[in-house]
């Protein structure tokens, strides 16, 4: 296996935005916004709406927006959320909206409507970038699970860095599985969901990672020519609660590794539900992650609830 290294959302606390305690129908909410970046030409920046999170809830909410009106190279994305925040993520829509549209996305069903655009927070080589070309439509996912006792008002931003189209030598894009099929009992037994994937043209991988949330037990994805032949890209033997928002991540920067057109990718989770309730999507996920090479198309591949 390569060197692994952890990427992570950054979480910032805010102070708390107290209503008139002699009123009782002030409710008193905990004010987590992140404020905006000052301006920077190296970056493009987008910040979500307001939208408050009610304790208890977990939700997903998808911001439609256009990209620049000239094509840009982007090789980072920088992201910002309070706490309670689980992740930021720049995906593409299936069928675009229009610009300014704030939708609830949190439901198992609304995770086939979009491909993932930019990761967070994860780096690809020098010389990489991936091409947005202009007013391409966008969307800014952010995940919020409140487990607080107070409404929380919420706002993040996300900083998607440039490049000059003559610094880019190679062009990269995201790939990513998901699987919404798994249905976890409360009664600690081990859990196991394993799907394969198609890859339908040939690829170089760059990075490869992996996403569950506490309950995970461990993980694994395997590549290979045919679902006989598998090689192991990616493992973690003993998930932990601390890679929900920074998973361990698989580079191959150096040695991007040549996966053929009709290869098999299998994703593969575990878990163990110790709590009071069963648990779904999306308050457990089975995800695998990565940047490829080789070409713009983007590669994702999601299993549906049953």
């Amino acid at each position: 296996m390569g060197r692994m290294k952890k990427f992570a959302w950054t979480l910032v606390v805010w102070p708390l935005a107290c209503g008139n305690e002699s009123d009782p129908t002030m409710v008193e909410v905990r004010d987590v916004r992140v404020p905006g970046p000052a301006p920077d030409p190296a970056y493009y920046d987008v910040i979500a709406p307001e939208l408050t999170i009610q304790p208890g809830e977990e939700k997903m909410a998808c911001f439609h927006l256009a990209s620049p009106a000239e094509e840009i190279a982007i090789d980072f994305l920088d992201t910002e959320q309070g706490p309670f925040g689980h992740h930021v993520v720049m995906l593409s829509p299936k069928e675009p909206q229009p610009d300014g549209t704030l939708e609830d996305c949190t439901d198992a069903a609304d995770m086939s409507k979009y491909r993932t655009l930019i990761l967070p927070e994860t780096e690809i080589p020098d010389g990489y970038a991936v091409r947005v070309p202009p007013r391409t439509p966008m969307v800014f996912q952010f995940h919020y699970v409140n487990t607080g006792l107070k409404p929380l008002l919420v706002r993040d931003y996300a900083r998607l860095h440039k490049i000059p189209m003559a610094d880019v030598t190679n062009w990269a894009t995201t790939m990513g599985t998901t699987s919404a099929r798994f249905r976890l009992p409360a009664d600690g037994s081990e859990v196991i969901e394993s799907f394969d994937c198609v890859i339908p043209h040939d690829i170089d991988v760059l990075v490869l990672g992996g996403h569950m949330h506490e309950h995970g037990a461990w993980m694994k994805i395997e590549m290979g020519n045919d679902a006989e032949n598998l090689e192991l890209m990616y493992n973690v033997e003993k998930w932990v609660a601390d890679y929900r928002d920074a998973p361990p991540v698989e580079l191959f920067l150096t040695n991007p590794r040549r996966v053929a057109a009709g290869s098999i990718l299998r994703t593969t989770c575990a878990w163990k539900n110790l709590g009071d309730k069963e648990l779904a999507y999306p308050e457990e996920m089975c995800a695998a992650f990565g940047y490829t090479a080789g070409s713009e198309d983007q590669i994702q591949c999601e299993v549906s609830a049953e």
